[in-house]
């Protein structure tokens, strides 16, 4: 089964320090932050490789 990381450990660190910069600062206007995600593809997900005809397909 493919899935997708959403990696909530680097998005509570982001909002943590987001929210350092408000207390700390008096930032109101936060920038935001880009978390990437990771998709990891299982090999229950990957099809078997197709075999490449070069005349016709068996019959």
């Amino acid at each position: 089964m493919t899935t997708l990381s959403l990696r909530p450990e680097a998005i509570a660190e982001a909002g943590i320090g987001m929210l350092v910069a408000v207390l700390e600062h008096g930032e109101r206007e936060a920038p935001g932050a880009l978390v990437a995600t990771r998709l990891d593809i299982r090999a229950s997900s990957v099809r078997p490789a197709q075999p490449a005809y070069t005349s016709r397909p068996p019959t």
